[in-house]
């Protein structure tokens, strides 16, 4: 073979990247790996070779993308440009992740046993809490969304969103606090979905999300034990936080393992149940499952908990409005959210009331007594 000359391989593989501009398809095409493929084109003369960098990232850090400027070949002015670039398995930051919730666990110093209610608890009312999508660290401009939001603003509000609940529930034997999911609203620095690469409004850094998230919700179990018997807390896993909202429950376990009264739901399922005397509640926040899905899954799942049971009822988010759907045997219902719309969903006229639900459950009679508390409502008692 006389030097310069392309094998009918190469020839072949050069004919794919033509048409397709693409080594991962070219590679496809002809059943080989993406390496063997590079080595291919680049003897055929279509890629040119070029020095690759091997950084090793810091302690505590990943990373996030390699990527190469190459020519194109089909230019012959050499004018056009194309980065062709890489990215790292997500699955080294859910390591990271994972073992940085173990570690921080360890060194969280356990809140000290509370004391009972003095009021007497009616043991067949269950008092069920469902926060829709809080979105705490989300960043909002009333000027271009309609209403301002940052972390202060969701520290304010969300508290005294529960603070309001507690006055308004009766002494219940047990307290079903749901976040809903989307409870942060980054799962990290890099201020974007996981699933779709949305970019993301976000007010200060991922640390200090998670540090105000946390003191939130250690705030409301502790207002929710001054008035019930018990504090059972399921932290729905959203497309938002399907990460951070994991370590929210390591830490809140952590911080009440010395609590008797307080249980949290430690299951990484997308999907969670709750059976009090005959109600049966499900969680999921919304995203991967769609509604008419959902009841037959809350019957397949559970099908001796759904025998015994005659009051159904699921509670999901995501979609930031009130809906409710009645199928055979379960109501699926939707609820707002009390977070601020941001630039997103106000440019796309997502807009919906802004409120949370607290329904009082009886054992043997089901949903008895709902109580509505709006944000205005909320800003106007913070102000008192």
């Amino acid at each position: 073979m006389k030097k310069g000359k392309q094998t009918d391989r190469q020839a072949e593989a050069a004919r794919i990247y033509a048409e397709t501009c693409s080594v991962v398809a070219t590679a496809r095409e002809l059943g080989i790996e993406y390496s063997p493929c590079r080595v291919l084109l680049k003897r055929a003369g279509v890629l040119k070779p070029s020095a690759e960098a091997r950084l090793e990232a810091s302690p505590g850090q990943f990373v996030k993308a390699t990527s190469t400027l190459v020519r194109i070949q089909d230019d012959p002015d050499g004018r056009v440009l194309q980065w062709v670039k890489t990215d790292t398995e997500r699955a080294n930051k859910v390591a990271a992740l994972e073992e940085a919730i173990r570690r921080l666990s360890k060194t969280i110093a356990p809140l000290p046993k509370s004391k009972s209610p003095k009021e007497p608890a009616a043991a067949d009312l269950m008092v069920a809490i469902p926060m829709g999508d809080p979105h705490v660290g989300l960043l909002a401009w009333a000027a271009e969304t309609g209403a301002d939001w940052d972390l202060k603003i969701a520290e304010r509000v969300l508290v005294g969103a529960i603070e309001q609940a507690v006055q308004v529930s009766p002494p219940a034997a047990r307290c079903l606090l749901i976040n809903l999911g989307d409870y942060f609203h980054t799962d990290s620095q890099a201020n974007e979905t996981a699933r779709s690469g949305h970019q993301l409004d976000v007010d200060s850094r991922w640390s200090k999300m998670l540090e105000v998230g946390i003191r939130i919700q250690r705030r409301m179990i502790e207002l929710c034990l001054g008035r019930f018997g018990e504090v059972h807390v399921d932290n729905v896993r959203g497309n938002h936080d399907d990460h951070s909202s994991v370590m929210l429950s390591h830490v809140m376990a952590a911080y009440f393992s010395k609590e008797p009264r307080v249980k949290i739901n430690m299951t990484p399922a997308l999907h969670s149940y709750h059976e009090w005397g005959k109600c049966y509640i499900g969680t999921h926040h919304g995203h991967t499952a769609k509604i008419d899905k959902l009841p037959i899954l809350m019957a397949a799942k559970n099908p001796d908990a759904w025998g015994r049971t005659r009051f159904r009822r699921i509670y999901r988010g995501h979609f930031h409005h009130d809906s409710l759907v009645e199928f055979p045997g379960v109501i699926v219902e939707t609820v707002n959210t009390l977070a601020a719309p941001d630039a997103y969903a106000a440019g796309a006229g997502y807009l919906s009331g802004r409120d949370l639900k607290v329904d009082v459950w009886h054992k043997t009679r089901g949903l008895i007594n709902r109580s509505i508390i709006g944000i205005e409502q909320i800003e106007r008692g913070k102000r008192k």
